[in-house]
């Protein structure tokens, strides 16, 4: 226990946030078990110096010891994280508004686990749709890829869809406008977009950084800010012709 212990505050296995664990943390949960299971090990081979008590025990024990600990300790983890996601909030209800996101990438799947982590309490998402026909079916967080972005207005009728989440930064100005009149002609109450500056991969995608969407990202045109003050500043005592 001792060296497992000390093990595991050495890889700082104590120091993860369980609600959030990953599979990096996972490898690192293996790593710790192993090679607390190698300092075992190598305890345990006779010697001279010192006599423990679990000297001369045998190879096979530290190969099940270690498979039994990696169980228990991951089972436990992931426990709480499955109470916390899916038991506890799912079974909580649809708080927030029913959602359909449109895109099944790196960008919609980052805005499933946000939803998850809020308690759904602002957007509940009922689906998502993506272009991408390997993607079709498939689940992401327990979210449904319902099927391409053509039918959009089916399964916003379908499902009762009350917000829309473009979740693709790289989507040009056409198909997005296409996208925000299909939405508003039936009467979805709200239409937010992923900022383009998500297009860098940044890994902080959260709900706090959706936009509504402007009459900008419509016409595919740049917003122009007039510089007044550098404008009155020269000109500013001159005598101007206009």
């Amino acid at each position: 226990m001792v060296v497992k212990i000390g093990v595991l505050v050495i890889f700082r296995i104590y120091k993860i946030t369980w609600r959030y664990v990953g599979v990096a943390d996972l490898l690192n949960i293996v790593l710790a078990v192993v090679v607390a299971e190698m300092a075992l090990l190598i305890l345990s081979l006779p010697n001279t110096y010192f006599h423990l008590p679990i000297t001369g025990l045998g190879k096979r024990i530290f190969l099940v010891d270690g498979f039994f600990t990696l169980a228990f300790i991951a089972t436990l983890r992931i426990s709480k994280k499955l109470y916390l996601e899916v038991i506890r909030e799912k079974g909580a209800g649809c708080k927030g508004k029913r959602t359909l996101i449109i895109g099944g990438g790196n960008t919609g799947e980052m805005l499933v686990r946000d939803m998850a982590r809020n308690g759904f309490a602002a957007f509940y998402p009922i689906g998502l749709l993506d272009d991408d026909r390997a993607k079709a079916g498939m689940q992401m967080h327990g979210v449904r890829v319902l099927g391409n972005l053509g039918k959009m207005g089916e399964v916003i009728v379908r499902k009762r869809v009350e917000a829309v989440i473009i979740a693709i930064p790289s989507l040009s100005h056409k198909p997005l406008r296409e996208l925000y009149d299909a939405a508003r002609k039936l009467k979805v109450g709200v239409v937010k977009v992923v900022p383009r500056i998500y297009d860098f991969d940044r890994p902080d995608i959260n709900l706090k950084g959706l936009e509504d969407i402007s009459i900008e990202d419509l016409i595919g045109r740049q917003v122009i800010s007039v510089d007044f003050r550098g404008i009155r500043k020269f000109i500013e005592g001159k005598a101007v012709l206009n």
